[in-house]
């Protein structure tokens, strides 16, 4: 499951934009797996991802039926850490610093976080390292 635009509709240093989220999409495919797109119905569709549209509790039960999730700072993160379900966070460190970023991540011991100033900044290659770890 991937959920790539946090925040709101405006874009943020908390969001992936368009093109890099379909990287990121493009990633986990390469991996030979299929991306389901969490997120509002308002939000850009992505290419060659599954995208369904249900409240809250029923988006949290079709991301645990998912191999993991990839995020950036959501409300999704908080419902895998309840579970334990492993996930890659990626975090903003604009707001809280790159010393407090920690602070605000879930405690999931099947998580993974990369932060830094826009998420975009996170290098695909070290996605794609923690993908490969996470997987």
């Amino acid at each position: 499951a991937l959920q790539a635009f946090a925040g709101s509709n405006e874009p943020n240093d908390k969001q992936l934009t368009i093109q890099r989220a379909q990287e990121v999409v493009d990633l986990i495919r390469a991996r030979g797996y299929r991306v389901l797109q969490m997120g509002l119905a308002s939000e850009h569709r992505l290419h060659d991802v599954v995208f369904m549209d249900s409240d809250f509790f029923g988006a949290v039960k079709n991301l645990l039926g998912c191999r993991a999730l990839v995020t950036t700072d959501s409300g999704f993160s908080w419902a895998a850490s309840c579970y334990d379900h492993p996930t890659l966070g990626l975090y903003s460190h604009a707001y809280y610093g790159k010393e407090r970023v920690g602070a605000i991540q879930p405690l999931n011991p099947n998580a993974l976080y990369l932060d830094a100033a826009n998420v975009n900044d996170i290098a695909l290659e070290a996605i794609d390292s923690q993908l490969a770890n996470l997987l």
